[in-house]
């Protein structure tokens, strides 16, 4: 069937079949009534037909061809053969012309010299035959290769006498070519059937000298005449040829899938057979046959050619027949193949297209059924997006908004729609935290190892507090916890981010932070009332004898004793005054007001500190002792919430001795400090902690003790046993909140009667601990000055004098004035005099740092030193806002002002 016809009869068989009934609108009748699988396998059917009928027609085309091929090229071997076999007879009439007459021997060898040669088989004798009636001397003599005994012309016999031979010796003489005799049936050697041959005729011319053999032969010229031939003629160069052989050595034993007839003339007649052979295998038959023998299936052969051959003047017929394994060769199974597999392919093909139209019928039930619930799906997942409490934020690759939920724009204050595409730090404020690297965004989530199937894969999550700005400006401080999405294919991948909006918990956690921080300053203050009357002892003790050195110094001098008992009372004013600064140090810096500041640092000097303290307050009666740890024990800790802890506690151990430290009885108090190594398990009222390495610090008394009711309430706020105006409940509930600060843990053991003892558990830090801060020291000689002009501007006298007296002592000019405002005049008309300008910092009408900020604007390079008996952190901070060049505390005057001096000096550009 034609190509173009099939593809015209398939359009209209699809456009018919797809006509669907009026009232169908879901499928076509012939699908719903289950006509496919037959149309496809009668389709498939009549496609199989055609490619057969085609590979058929191209099968027998390709048949013809390559027989015809084999046929021509079986012709152009014979051709080649014979042509082969001239050539021989030539070499020999050559050898015959160029040496002379030749004895027995050397022809044989000669002859032995021919059959080694593959080109030469089938030669079955070679011999020179003088011819009759010339003289020996002329013709030569007999020369014969080894024949057979019995074959035509052999060298015993005399072919010129074979009536069958001379036609072609003849025609050789006069034609002076190659001559072929006709078929001579050849004697069979042993253990072979009877065979046919042929001889071929060469002619040899004695020279045109008319020189005797012994004087050389010379080549025949063509272009003599016949009788000149004739004359001239000494005998012929001639050999036996085996037709069977020479077949053989072409093919072998056949030529594969061919059946090959050779006869004599131009007639294939049985008595011209000369040679027959079938192509089959061996054991089909297939062996080369006898003359005369006809072949089984000769007139079954489905094709057959014959081939004329002239060969020296006779004519050979070559027939060729065509058998069965000659089509098995060239792969005559291929149409079969396609009637076979096209057969099976249809009934498959009808049978998955009867599976493949119930599987269509039932995806489509389960497609609607699927699309239904993903409906469903969809839409409750859009409520629960919708409704959620909590912002919905998906980023893109590059951290840009992909989709927002309601919630969330409702958070911001924006449109969704105006949300699309906003990267998500354009709506952080100015003092928000920094926003967490999304290293997954660029990189993508990190590599698994091979997960069990059905294992859930844990994504990275990454947990923030940011403040974002709305639409209005005002400020949303927001919880967002974002998670990779995995990329899907051939897309970066993503995060989503579930926001939460904590401003109330921002706002309260700053009003708690507030209370905190008052809480803690009214307990200190609490702290320092109770500790008062021990202060001002001190400091009347301090007083008493630094009062008492001057007036001993007076009479000493008066009574005129001399210098060296005088300096001896100085020397005691001295030290009573560095007491003095001490304690003053002491009490600014447990009532300094500051954010807790944790630091590595040692925990055994803040102790031996806070003990200092606690010695001056304590009564006489309270024993005081410590017990200490020879290591450092460093911490991360406020110095200044530490000190609190320890007068916390101490004080509490003081007040429940119920005054037995007050002249009737005495009491005793330990602060121990020692490490201590937790491990796993951990007991329970230390299950805050992680095992670890810290450091114990502990306060023991042997007071009146506390009972179990009073321990379960014993760190709440505002819960006291004291009476009323004897404290506010607050101390321990601070404590506790300090410990907690320091991630550490408190434990109290106490019976009625038998005393209490506070265990505090600090993590011990791993970084080691900062350096304690230097003692001041003596300025060097090289603070003396240079004659540099220095203001001074101190509104306490007595300072102004001291400080005036050190700078003129070390070198310098001093211009003092007491009163800032008569300073600033003086800065206004004469600035460019002065190289320093040294200012007191709480001063009447205009302080130290607006004396500062005076002199930048009047002379920005003059430096500025500020002093004062009390150096805030927020003072620090003005100070370095003005460009104050250094600031002093007052107490360090006389050890530190002219090397302060000398280095700012120095520093100027």
């Amino acid at each position: 069937m034609p190509q173009s016809l099939l593809s015209r009869w398939f359009r209209r068989a699809s456009h018919w079949l797809g006509q669907r009934p009026r009232g169908d609108t879901a499928q076509a009748w012939w699908l719903r009534a289950g006509w496919l699988p037959l149309f496809v396998g009668a389709l498939s059917l009549a496609v199989t037909g055609w490619l057969w009928r085609h590979e058929y027609q191209v099968r027998r085309e390709l048949l013809q061809s390559a027989f015809h091929a084999s046929l021509r090229q079986l012709s152009g071997r014979i051709d080649q053969r014979l042509a082969s076999y001239e050539q021989m007879l030539r070499g020999a009439q050559g050898l015959l012309a160029a040496k002379g007459p030749l004895s027995p021997p050397e022809f044989e060898r000669y002859m032995d010299s021919l059959l080694a040669g593959s080109n030469h088989t089938g030669l079955r004798a070679l011999a020179y035959h003088p011819a009759p009636g010339v003289p020996a001397e002329l013709a030569g003599t007999r020369l014969s290769a080894p024949g057979q005994p019995g074959d035509p012309g052999h060298f015993a016999g005399n072919p010129w006498l074979d009536p069958q031979l001379r036609p072609a010796m003849l025609q050789a003489r006069d034609a002076g070519q190659v001559a072929l005799s006709g078929r001579v049936a050849l004697v069979p050697r042993a253990g072979q059937p009877a065979g046919s041959g042929f001889l071929m005729f060469l002619p040899v011319y004695r020279g045109e000298s008319g020189a005797a053999l012994a004087g050389g032969l010379a080549t025949p010229g063509l272009d003599l005449a016949p009788a000149a031939r004739q004359a001239r003629l000494v005998g012929w160069a001639w050999a036996t040829f085996s037709v069977e052989d020479m077949m053989s050595s072409l093919y072998g034993e056949r030529v594969p899938g061919l059946g090959l007839s050779l006869y004599e003339g131009v007639t294939p007649e049985p008595a011209a057979l000369m040679y027959q052979a079938s192509g089959s295998q061996p054991d089909d038959g297939g062996d080369a046959v006898a003359v005369g023998a006809p072949l089984d299936d000769e007139r079954s052969a489905p094709m057959e050619a014959q081939e004329y051959l002239a060969l020296a003047g006779r004519s050979w017929t070559l027939v060729v027949r065509s058998e069965p394994e000659f089509e098995r060769r060239m792969g005559g199974g291929a149409a079969r193949t396609i009637a076979a597999a096209g057969l099976v392919l249809s009934l498959l093909l009808a049978v998955l297209t009867s599976q493949l139209q119930r599987g269509r019928a039932q995806a489509l039930r389960l497609a609607r059924f699927a699309t239904g619930e993903l409906r469903e799906s969809e839409a409750r997942y859009r409520r629960i997006v919708e409704t959620t409490s909590e912002g919905i934020w998906m980023l893109d690759a590059e951290g840009r908004t992909s989709f927002a939920n309601p919630r969330l724009a409702l958070m911001l204050g924006w449109p969704l729609r105006a949300l699309q595409g906003q990267p998500l730090g354009d709506f952080l404020a100015a003092d928000s935290p920094p926003l967490p690297q999304l290293p997954w965004l660029r990189e993508g989530p990190p590599a698994h190892g091979a997960e069990p199937v059905g294992t859930p894969v844990a994504l990275p999550t990454l947990q923030c507090e940011l403040c974002l700005r709305r639409a209005d400006g005002q400020l949303l401080w927001a919880e967002l916890s974002f998670t990779c999405i995995p990329a899907a294919a051939g897309q970066p991948p993503g995060a989503l981010a579930m926001v939460s909006d904590i401003t109330s918990r921002k706002q309260a956690e700053r009003e708690q932070a507030r209370l905190e921080a008052q809480l803690r300053e009214s307990q200190k203050l609490e702290a320092i009332g109770t500790l008062a009357g021990g202060i001002a002892h001190d400091f009347n003790n301090i007083l008493a004898a630094i009062l008492g050195n001057v007036a001993l110094a007076r009479q000493q001098l008066a009574a005129g004793q001399g210098e060296r008992s005088a300096h001896e009372c100085l020397g005691r004013i001295e030290e009573s005054g560095s007491r003095a600064r001490s304690l003053v140090q002491q009490i600014l810096a447990f009532s300094r007001q500051q954010a807790p500041a944790l630091l590595s640092q040692p925990l055994q000097p803040l102790v031996e500190e806070t003990a200092r303290l606690l010695r001056a307050t304590l009564p006489a009666g309270v024993q005081l002792e410590l017990a200490l740890s020879g290591t450092p024990l460093p911490v991360r800790a406020d110095a200044t919430q530490i000190q609190q802890v320890l007068m916390n506690l101490c004080t509490n151990a003081w007040h429940a001795m119920n005054g037995r430290g007050n002249g009737r009885s005495s009491g005793r108090i330990e602060i121990g400090l020692a490490a201590q190594s937790l491990g796993a398990p951990l007991p329970e009222r230390l299950a805050g902690l992680v095992p670890g390495d810290y450091a114990r610090l502990w306060v023991s008394d042997d007071g009146c003790g506390m009972s179990a009711d009073t321990l379960a309430r014993l760190f709440e706020p505002f819960f006291t046993t004291k009476g009323v105006g004897h404290g506010t409940g607050l101390g321990l509930a601070v404590v506790h909140g300090i410990v907690a600060t320091h991630r550490g843990s408190i434990t109290v053991d106490s019976s009625p009667g038998a005393g209490s003892c506070f265990t505090l558990y600090l993590p011990l830090a791993a970084d080691g601990h900062a350096p304690p801060p230097s003692a001041p020291v003596p300025a060097p000689a090289s603070a003396a000055g240079q004659g540099e002009h220095v203001l001074v501007v101190d509104d306490d006298p007595a300072i102004g004098l001291i400080v005036e007296r050190l700078l003129q002592t070390a070198g310098y000019r001093v211009t003092l004035f007491e009163q800032s405002p008569a300073a600033l005049t003086e800065l206004q008309h004469n600035a460019a005099a002065y190289d320093l300008l040294l200012s007191d910092f709480n001063m009447p009408e205009l302080s130290g740092l607006e004396l500062a900020q005076a002199s930048a604007e009047l002379r920005p390079e003059l430096p500025v030193v500020i002093s004062s008996g009390y150096l805030s952190d927020e003072v620090r901070q003005a100070a370095r806002e003005a460009g104050v060049k250094a600031l002093l505390q007052k107490e360090f005057s006389v050890e530190q002002l002219p090397a302060l001096v000398r280095r700012v000096l120095d520093e100027r550009p």
